[in-house]
Formats: structure tokens, C-alpha cells, sequence
């Protein structure tokens, strides 16, 4: 879930569709967490095997994410 929802320029675009518009698969190594970096103290960014890295997840963004009752009550 969260390779799919990276918010990088990348995957979501700059003014056009970005990568993940254009795919319905990724392959495993694009899937699949190496890394956890503390981003300031707002955000986290995840490295994956596939190298892809530029993503950067606010605190309120991966809260947005979460489908748990507590994340979703607010």
C-alpha cells in the first residue's frame, strides 16, 4: 500500500499523469521495504528494493492512509 501511495513527482506527476497512473502492476523489488528514514519531525520516507526513494509521507498523509477505526475517526 504504500509504494502505490507514494506522493513523489514521480508517481503522482507534475502537471500530466504520473508513473503510477500508468500502471496496474508493480514488480516485487518495487514492492518491497529496505529502508525508514525520519524525515524532520514530520515525515517519514521509505526506501525500496527497487531503489526508489524520493517519496516523502507526512505524518497527516500516512494518518490518511490508515484504515483503522482510530486513524479514521480522526
Amino acid at each position: 500500500m504504500l509504494r502505490w501511495a507514494c506522493p513523489c513527482a514521480e508517481c503522482r506527476g507534475e502537471g500530466g499523469p504520473g508513473r503510477l497512473d500508468k500502471v496496474t502492476e508493480l514488480a516485487p523489488e518495487e514492492l518491497e521495504l529496505t529502508d525508514v528514514a525520519l524525515i524532520g519531525r514530520y515525515a517519514l520516507s521509505f526506501g525500496f528494493k527497487s531503489g526508489h526513494s524520493t517519496g516523502i509521507y507526512t505524518f497527516r498523509y500516512l494518518r490518511g492512509l490508515c484504515p483503522c477505526q482510530e486513524c479514521v475517526a480522526g
